[in-house]
């Protein structure tokens, strides 16, 4: 049974690069490869597709309803991982530039049971985290 109410997930990361390099790793879709998907079909641009196939667990799958070299905007659906199924839930990225870093911000709304929103708190601050270490590696 849904909750009576809605739930976001907020998150903020300083990244030790600029706003464009984060950027890319979106559209060259390594930050889904990142989230360990087995599949990643993946057309970054307004209204692209994208579906993560996750092997016998499920699949994300959605559509890039906006892209500005400042923001992100996703339809995010989620089918399988032993939860209900979640439909047109909304991720909003914001990559600003700060003092020649890049700041990024995640909102993820409109998740209607509070375990889901759990699960996505963990799985995004994974996501970031890795992505810092991506760029981290690849510096060195």
């Amino acid at each position: 049974m849904a909750d009576n109410k809605t739930h976001i997930v907020s998150l903020e990361k300083i990244y030790a690069t600029e706003p464009a390099t984060i950027f890319d790793l979106f559209k060259n879709a390594i930050v889904f490869k990142l989230t360990g998907a087995d599949t990643i079909q993946c057309d970054f641009k307004s209204d692209g597709l994208f579906c993560l196939t996750f092997n016998e667990r499920g699949t994300i799958h959605g559509r890039f309803i906006k892209i500005t070299p400042n923001d992100i905007l996703i339809e995010w659906n989620v089918d399988g991982f032993d939860r209900p199924k979640e439909i047109k839930t909304l991720v909003e990225i914001t990559l600003l530039e700060k003092d020649k870093k890049c700041a990024l911000t995640l909102h993820h709304k409109n998740i209607q049971h509070a375990s889901a929103a759990a699960a996505k708190q963990k799985a995004w601050k994974e996501i970031l985290d890795e992505v810092e270490n991506y760029i981290s590696s690849s510096i060195n």
